[in-house]
């Protein structure tokens, strides 16, 4: 007499099988979240770099709109195409520069000196162009920031000089 036996669990080629098949999802889950990690991270880079950017914009223009003047010449300062230099209604003498170190800004201090800081600090090699004409300064900045992918930088920042609240001169 034979006996039909029912099969308990499963051989061990289904069970490879279903590991194998785990393993491959459980790789592309990863693949997948490291892409996105890694997009975020990219993207929380821009917006750091726009946020500096719009920070020195801002500082630009208020220091044009509070200069009464941009002279050609002060204490060994030339204005060129790498600086501009602007001289407050209060005196202060304020520079805007661009070399291998950066984009600064400067201030002339006590000891007829410049005391600089750093204003660009996300960009790898940031380069500023200078100009100044009839009442209007222009910084034309461009890079290509680092550790971020095929994103190039370029930023315009024009301000009048000299205007006041209601449009005084």
């Amino acid at each position: 007499m034979i006996q039909n036996k029912k099969r308990q669990g499963f051989t061990l080629i289904e069970l490879l099988l279903v590991m194998g098949l785990g393993a491959i999802g459980l790789a592309m889950i990863t693949a997948s979240i490291h892409t996105l990690l890694k997009l975020r991270s990219a993207e929380d880079k821009r917006d750091e770099i726009a946020k500096q950017l719009h920070e020195v914009a801002s500082r630009f223009r208020r220091d044009a709109h509070e200069a009464g003047t941009m002279p050609e010449k002060v204490e060994g300062l030339r204005a060129s195409g790498s600086q501009i230099l602007f001289t407050q209604k209060n005196g202060k003498v304020i520079a805007w520069k661009s070399d291998t170190g950066g984009v600064m800004r400067g201030e002339l201090g006590q000891g007829k000196m410049f005391v600089w800081e750093k204003r660009l600090d996300l960009l790898r090699d940031p380069k500023a162009t200078f100009s100044q004409e009839k009442g209007l300064a222009r910084m034309e900045i461009s890079d290509r920031p680092r550790q971020v992918y095929d994103h190039q930088i370029r930023q315009n920042i024009e301000a009048a000089v000299g205007i006041e609240v209601g449009g005084k001169p």
